[in-house]
């Protein structure tokens, strides 16, 4: 679906301009830091992480499911909250909503010159005396990011090869989310001011990575258990489990925290289609530790 739509695309006439980067379309969770910086008003500590395939759940009680680790420590919060959008795209182009609010017009991000990757998120930030960090789990390689990262202002590019302590999963044969939270959390606690971006990785359609918190009852739900939409939700279920455990940790206090669907789950399979999931949207949540 995201393939053959944004091949449809590729004629970037279609924005009626020679740009393959355009306006986005769409709304963002990054939206607030985008305004905050006008006021100076972002926290000192910032991590965005983009949620690859994260959609919103058509049932409101498997959404709360898969929220309730977090939700379980709101008193360790100044705020929490959460909502959904709706998003049709590949994951590249989630990432420059979220990054640069941007829609890409072309698949291929090697077409896209250096000067249209300008007034991104990191570039900003790091403007305002932020060390800005991406870090991805998987090759470089992939969608061209080595090129285009610093493009937009990241300073600290980190990709599979920096993290050779993390057990590697079977999503593009890279890392495992679950690890790379403790090298996470420890460049936020290192840094005075930092902006830190996550592009997640083993929540990659088939949803059959390795799962080291197995939480979410999908027998509950009435979801058939080697179905998409089970797989799918119990990978998310283990990164927000992952994801509140350093919540009461010392060195998360201060910094917010943006978590943000790249896409809605691509689901193959009609037995699991059309009722799971709301449309194409993805769900976002966000909170500032205290």
């Amino acid at each position: 679906m995201f393939f053959t739509t944004h091949y449809s695309e590729d004629y970037h006439k279609i924005s009626g301009n020679d740009e393959l980067l355009i306006s986005n379309k769409y709304d963002s969770v990054s939206k607030s830091i985008f305004n905050n910086i006008q006021t100076n008003t972002n926290g000192d500590k910032v991590l965005l992480i983009v949620n690859e395939s994260l959609g919103e759940a058509s049932d409101p009680n498997i959404q709360a499911a898969l929220l309730a680790p977090l939700y379980k420590y709101q008193l360790y919060y100044e705020y929490i909250d959460d909502g959904s959008f709706s998003f049709v795209g590949p994951t590249v182009s989630g990432e420059l909503r979220e990054l640069c609010q941007k829609n890409a017009t072309v698949m291929d991000i090697s077409r896209v010159e250096d000067k249209e990757f300008a007034n991104c998120l990191p570039t900003l930030l790091r403007e305002q005396g932020y060390d800005t960090y991406s870090v991805h789990g998987t090759a470089g390689s992939l969608y061209d990011r080595t090129r285009w990262y610093p493009l937009i202002g990241f300073n600290h590019v980190l990709f599979k090869k920096d993290f050779a302590a993390a057990r590697n999963c079977k999503s593009f044969s890279g890392k495992c989310d679950y690890d790379l939270f403790e090298p996470i959390v420890n460049i936020l606690a290192s840094k005075k001011k930092v902006f830190l971006y996550w592009l997640t990785l083993n929540t990659h359609t088939p949803y059959d990575d390795y799962l080291f918190t197995d939480g979410f009852d999908c027998e509950k739900y009435s979801l058939r258990a080697k179905g998409e939409a089970c797989l799918n939700f119990k990978q998310q279920y283990q990164f927000f489990y992952r994801l509140s455990e350093y919540v009461q940790d010392d060195r998360m206090k201060g910094v917010e925290v943006y978590v943000v669907g790249d896409h809605a789950p691509p689901i193959m399979s009609l037995k699991d289609n059309f009722s799971v999931y709301e449309d194409f949207d993805v769900s976002w949540i966000k909170f500032k530790i205290k």
